[in-house]
């Protein structure tokens, strides 16, 4: 990275197209910033983690210094657990709503409403609310210990959903409140803490976050390739309709000339120690290997996809 390309927001989230390069680029700017002086934590919210493998260490759902890294700052990571922050959060509000049913009159009356409607509706989001229930969660505990937060998410279709869900789930704790404060339920018990006003905040806060030029910006990770260019401009414009600041385009894989030859061969050879490995694997398991070359161009349309469906058939 050029000195004067890097972001300067607090937190800053990677995407793109799936297979580009977003884990090493965002693992790079991390470990770039972290040896500057920063401290640094770098998060992966994709359900494929593979931020680990890219660091050469193991990660839980707690951040944790990576192993191996000597800077003038500090490197932490994490691999977020989607599944059990939304099971948590689920859990949270679940007693919510169901303690309200056992106090005294009111609890009579709710009885009669459909309570387990709205319970089962806080079970049913849609896909991705769980990345973003989950980084919600990790932000709200670590966003005042770092100089920097750097959010690894997962390919394009993911990353858009995660960075328009917070409003989506922010209106729907609008509308279950205000059914609360309509028929006088879904509040706190007993003047505890109401649920779901506190999430709804919760969600207000993380989209102020992310749509804070100050604070967040977002760096798009693509290759000179046709079909990776039309979904960086697909996804640069989302970020602009959801008033997303992108401050950085990471162009990957570009070739140089007088390297190709040389790069050629040397990938050859990790190809064929790779192909070994694999063969060994497919072997032990009963299963085969098709061996599919290398293609000058990127396969595109009915008669491309013919080609190398051929291509497979006679691998």
């Amino acid at each position: 990275f050029g000195d004067g390309a890097l972001p300067s927001t607090q937190v800053t989230l990677f995407g793109g197209k799936g297979g580009v390069g977003k884990t090493s680029m965002s693992s790079a700017m991390a470990v770039k910033t972290a040896m500057e002086g920063q401290k640094v934590l770098i998060i992966s919210t994709d359900p494929a983690h593979s931020l680990g493998d890219a660091l050469g260490c193991k990660l839980s759902a707690k951040a944790q210094p990576v192993e191996g890294f000597a800077g003038a700052g500090e490197l932490f990571a994490m691999e977020v657990d989607t599944q059990a922050a939304m099971q948590r959060f689920q859990e949270t509000v679940r007693e919510a709503l169901q303690q309200r049913q056992n106090e005294g009159l009111v609890g009579q009356v709710l009885k009669q409403l459909p309570m387990q409607d709205f319970i089962d509706l806080f079970d049913t989001l849609p896909p991705g609310s769980d990345e973003i229930v989950a980084l919600t969660e990790v932000l709200e505990k670590v966003k005042e210990n770092f100089d920097r937060i750097i959010i690894d998410t997962a390919p394009t279709g993911h990353a858009v959903r995660l960075l328009s869900y917070p409003d989506f789930l922010e209106r729907l704790a609008e509308r279950v409140a205000r059914l609360r404060e309509r028929f006088g339920w879904l509040a706190g018990s007993k003047g505890g803490p109401d649920q779901v006003r506190s999430f709804q905040f919760r969600m207000i806060e993380l989209q102020e976050l992310l749509t804070d030029p100050d604070r967040s910006s977002f760096s798009v990770v693509t290759i000179p390739t046709t079909l990776a260019l039309e979904e960086t401009k697909r996804l640069l414009q989302q970020l602009e309709e959801q008033d997303i600041r992108c401050g950085l385009v990471i162009a990957n894989r570009i070739l140089d000339i007088e390297q190709v030859n040389q790069m050629a061969s040397s990938q050859q050879k990790t190809q064929q120690v790779a192909l070994k490995a694999l063969d060994a694997l497919a072997q032990r398991e009963g299963m085969e290997v098709v061996r599919v070359p290398y293609l000058d161009r990127e396969v595109q349309g009915i008669y491309g996809l013919q080609y190398l469906g051929k291509t497979l058939v006679e691998a």
